[in-house]
Parts: structure tokens; C-alpha cells; sequence
């Protein structure tokens, strides 16, 4: 559990790392409005808030021992095979 929970907040750092690296082939006159001091207190802020809410929305996937992330989705009411037992109905009444 440890090490899923420090991969997150690796990859969220290295993310948002990336993030902020990207803008630097523009041109210069444009640096200062994206490296404006407003938006990298911005981007320190989400440094530390971006891990809480990456590890609270995968909290299952870093709980649990599994190597996939966990499925949102309900399992079927009914089995797979369960529309082979049922008689196909074709739309015409003397064809049943």
C-alpha cells in the first residue's frame, strides 16, 4: 500500500512538473505572464493538494493488492452465457 501511495504522489508531482516545464519554448515576452508569481503559488499550491485528491479518487486501486485499478462499474445482474438459454425473438409472431 505504501509503495502505490508514494507512486501516486510521484506521478502527480512529475505531472505537474511537466506541466509547468511546458511552456518554456515560447517565446520570452510571454514568460512572465505564465511564470507570473500568482501562478506559480498556484501551481506550489496544487503541489500539495493535487496528491490528496489523486490518492482520495484511487484510494481503492492503492488499498488494494490487485495489479489493475478497480472497475466502477456494477458486475451483471444475470450471467454472461444466461442470453444463450433465452429463445431469440425475431419480431414476427409465427416465427416465435
Amino acid at each position: 500500500m505504501a509503495v502505490r501511495l508514494a507512486g501516486a504522489v510521484l506521478v502527480t508531482w512529475i505531472g505537474l512538473t511537466v506541466l509547468l516545464l511546458a511552456p518554456a519554448p515560447l517565446p520570452e515576452q510571454w514568460r512572465y505572464y505564465i511564470y507570473s508569481p500568482a501562478s506559480v503559488g498556484l501551481w506550489m499550491l496544487s503541489m500539495f493538494l493535487a496528491p490528496i485528491v489523486v490518492c482520495a479518487v484511487r484510494w481503492r486501486w492503492i488499498k488494494s493488492g490487485s495489479r489493475s485499478a478497480p472497475s466502477r462499474t456494477a458486475p451483471a445482474p444475470w450471467p454472461q452465457h444466461a442470453h444463450r438459454d433465452r429463445p431469440t425473438w425475431t419480431g414476427r409472431p409465427d416465427q416465435g
